[in-house]
């Protein structure tokens, strides 16, 4: 790794270099110049995407670099950073792996940094998207005249949060279905009672999102559930799935592409409610349910 460093920080010569004129009085190529140099070199922004599912938010938001000099120095430099974080990001979020770094003196790059965000316990209860940016540069070093090359990014997506998997739930046992009280919205077509199955045709609509909703009638601890639909071309692609233990306060679960006229979905962690909100989002073309099935574990 030192080796390869070094290496980059002499193709980085050009670009301190780059700011020199070709001028007989120009006596900047004596100067000692000092670059950021990044793990892979040329990449100077860095961008990561970060899963949050029930597990946590997971993903390695961290970025590595060294500094490195255009020639080698007769004496030790010893560098520091300057760090600036979005202001959505904890002072506290962001460490650095070393505060400051030396060159030693005949070499020309320091051992690697790495600036990360690893405890992301602040944003756990944060259930939509979220962007983060951080420029790390170096700080002013007697002696030393800085490169062009002195800023590096990272930046950070945090993903909606997603507690839905596309799948069957492993070891199901179905729910009896006889006192669900089941609802739709207003405006949409068919009778929601399809959903537990003493109502036929569908629930439809021309246009998304849709949702239906069911009343358990108690509580349940839910591991999935299984729709169907009178076929493909008429199933949602992208749904949301919402639940509650008392019909007024809801928590997402966030949103799930889907495909098949019979889809199977389950929670990443199971989920203890009574009442179920099913929303179709995508297509926005006609779209249907013919019945709904919710399973707890064996």
């Amino acid at each position: 790794m030192k080796k390869y460093m070094a290496f980059a920080a002499v193709a980085l010569l050009g670009v301190g270099a780059a700011a020199c004129s070709d001028d007989e009085g120009d006596t900047s190529w004596f100067e000692t110049y000092a670059y950021l140099v990044p793990e892979h070199l040329g990449i100077l922004d860095k961008s990561v995407t970060l899963s949050h599912t029930a597990a946590g938010i997971t993903g390695d938001a961290s970025l590595v670099f060294s500094v490195g000099l255009n020639k080698a120095a007769a004496k030790d430099l010893t560098f520091s950073f300057d760090v600036v974080a979005s202001e959505t990001l904890p002072e506290n979020a962001v460490a650095l792996s070393k505060q400051e770094v030396t060159v030693p003196a005949g070499e020309l790059v320091s051992a690697p940094v790495t600036l990360s965000v690893s405890d992301w316990s602040f944003a756990a209860d944060m259930r939509d998207k979220a962007e983060y940016s951080i420029a790390v540069s170096l700080a002013q070093t007697p002696g030393v005249e800085l490169g062009r090359q002195n800023l590096l990014t990272l930046d950070i997506t945090k993903n909606a949060y997603l507690n839905l998997k596309a799948e069957a739930p492993a070891n199901p046992k179905q729910i009896d279905r006889t006192n669900w009280v089941c609802s739709k919205m207003d405006g949409i077509e068919g009778d929601a009672n399809v959903l537990k199955g003493t109502a036929g045709g569908d629930v439809a609509s021309n246009s998304a999102p849709w949702w239906v909703m069911v009343d358990m009638a108690a509580t349940h601890t839910l591991i999935g559930a299984k729709t169907t639909h009178w076929a493909s071309a008429f199933a949602p692609t992208q749904i949301e799935v919402e639940t509650s233990a008392d019909g007024t306060n809801w928590t997402s679960h966030g949103v799930l592409d889907v495909w098949g006229g019979t889809q199977n979905w389950s929670f990443i962690e199971p989920v203890t409610c009574r009442y179920l909100r099913y929303t179709a989002l995508a297509p926005n073309s006609r779209t249907d349910i013919t019945g709904m099935f919710l399973y707890v574990a064996q």
